[in-house]
């Protein structure tokens, strides 16, 4: 089932939908800072490239908005 900005599309039991997001560095330390989102793994490069992510993360706030 494909939605397309209809305010009157109807969804049903089973239906499923999907978006994506591409954040670059910048923007996952601006979203950090703005928020007071002080966790190293969204702010620190040095540090996340040590944890098993290997690079900065997204806050899951960033992306589930």
């Amino acid at each position: 089932m494909e939605i397309v900005d209809q305010p009157t599309a109807r969804f049903n039991v089973g239906d499923t939908f999907g978006k994506s997001w591409q954040f670059d560095e910048e923007s996952v330390k601006q979203f950090a800072t703005l928020t007071g989102d002080m966790n190293p793994l969204h702010q620190d490069n040095e540090l996340a490239a040590k944890s098993r992510f290997k690079r900065l993360i997204v806050s899951a706030t960033q992306y589930t908005g």
